[in-house]
Protein backbone atom coordinates (compact mmCIF):
# COMPACT_ATOMS: atom_id res chain seq x y z
CA UNK A 1 0.00 0.00 0.00
CA UNK A 2 0.85 3.60 -0.69
CA UNK A 3 1.87 5.90 2.25
CA UNK A 4 1.03 9.42 1.92
CA UNK A 5 3.74 11.73 2.34
CA UNK A 6 3.57 15.49 3.22
CA UNK A 7 6.03 18.34 2.24
CA UNK A 8 6.60 21.98 3.66
CA UNK A 9 3.92 22.99 6.09
CA UNK A 10 1.90 20.20 5.71
CA UNK A 11 4.17 17.72 7.41
CA UNK A 12 2.77 16.97 11.10
CA UNK A 13 4.01 18.06 14.02
CA UNK A 14 4.35 16.13 17.93
CA UNK A 15 3.55 19.17 20.22
CA UNK A 16 4.80 19.42 24.23
CA UNK A 17 3.82 22.32 25.95
CA UNK A 18 4.05 23.57 29.53
CA UNK A 19 2.20 26.89 30.39
CA UNK A 20 1.12 28.33 33.43
CA UNK A 21 -1.37 31.33 33.37
CA UNK A 22 -1.72 34.02 36.26
CA UNK A 23 -5.17 36.48 36.74
CA UNK A 24 -6.03 38.50 39.02
CA UNK A 25 -9.05 40.13 39.89
CA UNK A 26 -8.01 42.83 42.31
CA UNK A 27 -10.47 43.23 45.30
CA UNK A 28 -11.58 39.56 44.87
CA UNK A 29 -9.71 36.97 44.00
CA UNK A 30 -6.75 35.42 42.16
CA UNK A 31 -6.19 31.94 39.93
CA UNK A 32 -3.32 30.20 38.87
CA UNK A 33 -3.48 27.87 35.94
CA UNK A 34 -0.38 25.40 35.30
CA UNK A 35 -1.36 22.99 32.23
CA UNK A 36 0.75 20.20 30.68
CA UNK A 37 -0.28 19.10 27.04
CA UNK A 38 0.93 16.70 24.61
CA UNK A 39 -0.48 15.99 20.81
CA UNK A 40 -0.04 16.47 17.15
CA UNK A 41 -1.00 19.58 14.38
CA UNK A 42 -1.39 18.77 11.26
CA UNK A 43 -2.39 20.94 8.51
CA UNK A 44 -4.68 19.38 5.67
CA UNK A 45 -4.20 22.15 3.29
CA UNK A 46 -4.03 26.41 3.06
CA UNK A 47 -5.43 27.80 5.62
CA UNK A 48 -6.75 24.99 7.19
CA UNK A 49 -5.09 23.60 10.55
CA UNK A 50 -5.78 20.45 13.00
CA UNK A 51 -4.38 20.56 16.79
CA UNK A 52 -5.40 17.19 18.58
CA UNK A 53 -4.17 16.57 22.27
CA UNK A 54 -5.09 13.36 23.59
CA UNK A 55 -2.96 14.15 26.82
CA UNK A 56 -4.31 17.33 28.71
CA UNK A 57 -3.56 18.08 32.76
CA UNK A 58 -4.77 21.16 34.18
CA UNK A 59 -4.59 22.32 37.71
CA UNK A 60 -6.68 25.48 38.81
CA UNK A 61 -5.56 27.02 41.73
CA UNK A 62 -8.18 29.98 43.38
CA UNK A 63 -6.52 31.99 46.39
CA UNK A 64 -7.00 35.31 47.92
CA UNK A 65 -10.84 35.46 47.90
CA UNK A 66 -11.71 38.34 49.56
CA UNK A 67 -14.96 38.96 51.34
CA UNK A 68 -16.79 40.79 48.77
CA UNK A 69 -16.32 37.78 47.14
CA UNK A 70 -17.94 35.79 49.73
CA UNK A 71 -21.16 37.89 49.82
CA UNK A 72 -21.36 37.01 46.50
CA UNK A 73 -21.09 33.53 46.67
CA UNK A 74 -23.97 33.52 49.39
CA UNK A 75 -26.38 34.53 47.05
CA UNK A 76 -25.14 32.76 44.15
CA UNK A 77 -24.36 28.80 45.63
CA UNK A 78 -23.20 28.53 41.17
CA UNK A 79 -20.88 30.64 40.90
CA UNK A 80 -19.11 29.57 44.64
CA UNK A 81 -18.50 26.09 43.39
CA UNK A 82 -17.15 27.36 39.78
CA UNK A 83 -14.72 29.16 41.75
CA UNK A 84 -12.92 25.69 43.51
CA UNK A 85 -9.62 24.24 43.02
CA UNK A 86 -9.56 21.99 40.27
CA UNK A 87 -7.97 18.86 37.97
CA UNK A 88 -8.71 19.35 34.52
CA UNK A 89 -8.21 16.16 32.68
CA UNK A 90 -9.09 15.05 29.46
CA UNK A 91 -9.08 15.22 25.68
CA UNK A 92 -8.46 19.03 23.53
CA UNK A 93 -9.20 19.28 19.65
CA UNK A 94 -8.97 22.35 17.55
CA UNK A 95 -9.86 23.12 13.92
CA UNK A 96 -9.43 26.69 12.29
CA UNK A 97 -9.94 27.23 8.62
CA UNK A 98 -9.55 30.84 7.04
CA UNK A 99 -9.45 32.16 3.35
CA UNK A 100 -7.70 34.96 3.84
CA UNK A 101 -4.98 35.55 1.44
CA UNK A 102 -6.23 32.85 -1.21
CA UNK A 103 -7.78 35.97 -3.05
CA UNK A 104 -6.33 39.40 -2.33
CA UNK A 105 -8.90 42.14 -2.17
CA UNK A 106 -11.59 39.58 -2.39
CA UNK A 107 -13.78 38.47 0.42
CA UNK A 108 -12.84 35.99 3.07
CA UNK A 109 -13.57 33.84 5.92
CA UNK A 110 -12.24 32.68 9.39
CA UNK A 111 -13.88 29.24 10.98
CA UNK A 112 -12.59 28.02 14.41
CA UNK A 113 -14.09 24.90 16.22
CA UNK A 114 -12.58 23.76 19.69
CA UNK A 115 -14.19 20.64 21.45
CA UNK A 116 -12.86 19.07 24.93
CA UNK A 117 -13.47 16.58 27.23
CA UNK A 118 -12.31 16.35 31.18
CA UNK A 119 -12.20 14.00 33.87
CA UNK A 120 -14.35 10.54 31.99
CA UNK A 121 -10.96 8.51 32.30
CA UNK A 122 -10.44 8.92 35.96
CA UNK A 123 -14.17 9.09 36.57
CA UNK A 124 -14.65 5.48 35.30
CA UNK A 125 -11.18 4.03 37.15
CA UNK A 126 -12.79 6.03 40.14
CA UNK A 127 -15.88 4.52 39.98
CA UNK A 128 -14.37 1.02 39.41
CA UNK A 129 -11.87 0.83 42.19
CA UNK A 130 -13.16 3.07 44.70
CA UNK A 131 -16.99 2.90 44.40
CA UNK A 132 -20.22 4.43 44.57
CA UNK A 133 -19.79 7.67 46.90
CA UNK A 134 -21.93 10.56 47.92
CA UNK A 135 -18.99 13.51 47.05
CA UNK A 136 -17.03 14.13 44.24
CA UNK A 137 -14.05 12.22 43.72
CA UNK A 138 -10.49 13.54 44.48
CA UNK A 139 -6.86 13.57 42.40
CA UNK A 140 -4.56 14.22 45.14
CA UNK A 141 -6.87 15.33 47.51
CA UNK A 142 -8.32 17.98 44.66
CA UNK A 143 -11.53 16.79 42.51
CA UNK A 144 -11.25 16.68 39.40
CA UNK A 145 -13.72 18.48 36.61
CA UNK A 146 -15.86 16.34 34.33
CA UNK A 147 -17.67 17.93 31.19
CA UNK A 148 -18.05 18.49 27.72
CA UNK A 149 -17.66 21.90 25.94
CA UNK A 150 -17.80 22.75 21.89
CA UNK A 151 -17.52 26.49 20.50
CA UNK A 152 -17.65 27.82 16.72
CA UNK A 153 -16.24 30.94 16.11
CA UNK A 154 -17.28 32.34 12.59
CA UNK A 155 -16.07 35.49 10.76
CA UNK A 156 -16.40 36.55 7.07
CA UNK A 157 -14.92 39.92 5.97
CA UNK A 158 -15.74 42.34 3.52
CA UNK A 159 -12.72 44.40 2.44
CA UNK A 160 -12.85 48.10 1.42
CA UNK A 161 -10.53 50.53 -0.05
CA UNK A 162 -9.45 51.87 3.73
CA UNK A 163 -12.01 49.68 5.94
CA UNK A 164 -13.19 46.28 6.54
CA UNK A 165 -16.32 44.96 7.36
CA UNK A 166 -16.42 42.21 9.60
CA UNK A 167 -19.78 40.13 10.47
CA UNK A 168 -19.08 37.26 13.18
CA UNK A 169 -21.12 34.69 15.03
CA UNK A 170 -19.86 32.59 18.11
CA UNK A 171 -21.73 30.10 19.85
CA UNK A 172 -20.69 27.70 22.18
CA UNK A 173 -22.12 24.95 24.95
CA UNK A 174 -20.62 23.15 28.10
CA UNK A 175 -22.65 20.38 30.03
CA UNK A 176 -21.27 19.62 33.43
CA UNK A 177 -21.66 16.19 34.35
CA UNK A 178 -20.58 13.20 36.88
CA UNK A 179 -18.27 14.44 38.98
CA UNK A 180 -19.38 17.98 38.22
CA UNK A 181 -22.69 20.70 39.17
CA UNK A 182 -20.73 23.55 37.47
CA UNK A 183 -18.40 24.29 34.75
CA UNK A 184 -14.99 25.78 36.31
CA UNK A 185 -14.99 29.43 35.95
CA UNK A 186 -11.88 29.83 33.56
CA UNK A 187 -14.09 27.20 30.83
CA UNK A 188 -17.11 29.02 31.15
CA UNK A 189 -17.92 31.54 28.65
CA UNK A 190 -18.88 34.75 27.99
CA UNK A 191 -18.31 38.34 25.77
CA UNK A 192 -16.45 41.49 26.05
CA UNK A 193 -12.96 43.11 26.28
CA UNK A 194 -10.69 44.34 23.37
CA UNK A 195 -10.61 41.12 21.70
CA UNK A 196 -14.09 40.56 21.52
CA UNK A 197 -16.95 43.14 21.36
CA UNK A 198 -14.54 46.36 22.23
CA UNK A 199 -17.86 48.78 23.39
CA UNK A 200 -18.13 46.42 26.60
CA UNK A 201 -15.88 45.37 29.48
CA UNK A 202 -14.42 42.21 29.86
CA UNK A 203 -17.29 39.20 31.00
CA UNK A 204 -19.42 42.08 31.15
CA UNK A 205 -21.75 40.43 28.66
CA UNK A 206 -22.87 36.53 29.40
CA UNK A 207 -25.84 34.11 28.96
CA UNK A 208 -29.09 35.76 30.20
CA UNK A 209 -30.33 39.18 30.67
CA UNK A 210 -28.84 41.78 33.18
CA UNK A 211 -28.96 44.52 34.82
CA UNK A 212 -25.93 45.61 36.91
CA UNK A 213 -27.07 47.67 39.83
CA UNK A 214 -26.60 51.25 40.87
CA UNK A 215 -22.78 51.90 42.68
CA UNK A 216 -20.25 53.95 43.77
CA UNK A 217 -18.99 53.89 40.43
CA UNK A 218 -15.99 51.88 41.96
CA UNK A 219 -13.78 50.24 39.87
CA UNK A 220 -13.68 46.66 41.91
CA UNK A 221 -17.32 46.27 40.98
CA UNK A 222 -17.84 42.96 40.16
CA UNK A 223 -19.95 42.54 36.44
CA UNK A 224 -18.44 39.10 35.45
CA UNK A 225 -21.68 37.61 33.33
CA UNK A 226 -20.39 34.38 32.47
CA UNK A 227 -21.99 30.70 31.86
Amino acid sequence: FRLRTYTGSFVPRTQFSLADNYQRRTGFYNINSFSLKFGYDWRTGPGRRHQLYPASISHVDVFGQTMALAELFESDPRLEKSFEDVFLLGLTYNYTATTQGLQPGRPYSYLRFGFESSGNVPYLLASAFAGGRQQAYELFSVPFSQYLRGEIDYRYYLPKKATTLVARVGFGIGLPYGNSEVLPYLKQFSIGGSNSLRAFAFRSVGPGSYQRPAGDGSENDFIDQTG
